[in-house]
C-alpha cells in the first residue's frame, strides 16, 4: 500500500509540475501576442508620420534614440522561422501588419493547443487527487490501528 501511494504521489507531483510549466508557456505566448499587438498599433501610428518627422526609437529597456523618418510608408520586418530571426525584408505598413497578424494567429493557435493540453491534464489531476487522498487517509488509519495494536502488546 505504501509503495502504491508513493507512486501515486509522484505521479500527481509530476502532473502538477507539468501543468505549471504549461501555464508558464501560455503566459509567455500571451506576452508574445501582446508584443505583436503593440507593434501593430505602432505601425498604425507610423502610417500617419511624415517624411523627416523626428521620432523616438526604443533601443533597450527605457532607452530611446532620436531619429528622422526617411520613408514612413515602409518598414523592415523579421521573416525567419524564429520570431527573433536575422532575416529581414522591407515591407509596406500593410504588408508588415499582415505578417504580424499571421504571427499573432500562429501564436494564438499554439496557445490554444497548450490550453487544451492543460485542461486535459487538470481533469486527470482532479480525477487522481481524490482517489489518492482517500487511499492516503485509509493508509494513515491502518497505520494508526496497527500502532494501537502494537502498543497493547507491551
Amino acid at each position: 500500500m505504501a509503495e502504491e501511494l508513493n507512486q501515486m504521489a509522484l505521479r500527481l507531483r509530476y502532473m502538477e509540475e507539468n501543468a505549471e510549466a504549461l501555464q508558464q508557456n501560455i503566459q509567455l505566448l500571451q506576452a508574445t501576442i501582446d508584443n505583436f499587438e503593440a507593434s501593430l498599433m505602432t505601425l498604425t501610428n507610423i502610417k500617419e508620420a511624415k517624411t523627416d518627422q523626428e521620432v523616438l526609437i526604443k533601443i533597450g529597456s527605457a532607452v530611446y534614440v532620436k531619429a528622422k523618418m526617411q520613408d514612413p510608408s515602409k518598414v523592415i520586418v523579421g521573416v525567419g522561422m524564429g520570431f527573433g530571426s536575422d532575416i529581414f525584408v522591407e515591407k509596406t505598413i500593410e504588408g508588415a501588419k499582415e505578417t504580424l497578424n499571421e504571427r499573432v494567429e500562429e501564436v494564438r493557435n499554439a496557445q490554444n493547443m497548450i490550453q487544451q493540453n492543460l485542461e486535459k491534464l487538470i481533469q486527470q489531476i482532479n480525477m487522481i487527487r481524490p482517489e489518492f487522498e482517500r487511499r492516503y487517509a485509509q493508509f494513515q488509519q491502518e497505520m494508526a490501528q496497527s500502532q494501537g495494536m502494537h502498543s497493547h502488546d507491551h
